[in-house]
């Protein structure tokens, strides 16, 4: 088990989020939360440590769950996901891991902890640490280029 695993939880329901985050936490785990997609993306962008798994509900206002997984599987293939829904059942599009609310917390921990056993934990941090540097390249190629034009508009 890897306790020291960092998780992210994206959900539009206060009261799920909290829950979850709160269980996930009392067993060790780093959690961080964002209340809908677009936020949970850059949650997942500014994060100062690899985050190893991704909980997302499937229906949230600005990006839904499997774009959310889709956008951060192309900044780490291997983060592991897992998608959560009340409103639907069955296959999910992706194929990403799947479990229908309401759920038990033994049935949340149990997939996590395989989700987790699953990970390639060195792999995803080399993942999300190009991914960052990438980030951080691009952003002072954009300063360095924004400097150039405000000398030669002077």
């Amino acid at each position: 088990m890897h306790k020291s695993a960092n998780i992210l939880i994206a959900d539009d329901d206060p009261n799920m989020l909290r829950t979850a985050a709160s269980l996930l936490g009392r067993c060790g785990y780093n959690v961080l939360t964002a209340s809908d997609g677009a936020a949970a993306l850059a949650v997942f962008e500014q994060a100062q440590h690899a985050i190893h798994l991704v909980i997302s509900d499937v229906m949230m206002p600005r990006m839904r769950g499997p774009q959310l997984l889709r956008s951060i599987k192309s900044l780490s293939a291997s983060t592991s996901s897992l998608l959560i829904s009340g409103t639907l059942s069955g296959a999910i599009e992706g194929g990403a891991p799947f479990i229908q609310k309401p759920f038990t917390f033994q049935k949340l921990l149990a997939t996590v902890r395989d989700l987790l056993a699953a990970c390639d934990f060195v792999k995803i941090e080399r993942e999300q640490a190009l991914a960052r540097s990438r980030r951080v390249a691009a952003i002072l190629h954009a300063q360095e280029h924004q400097s150039r034009n405000s000398i030669a508009a002077e």
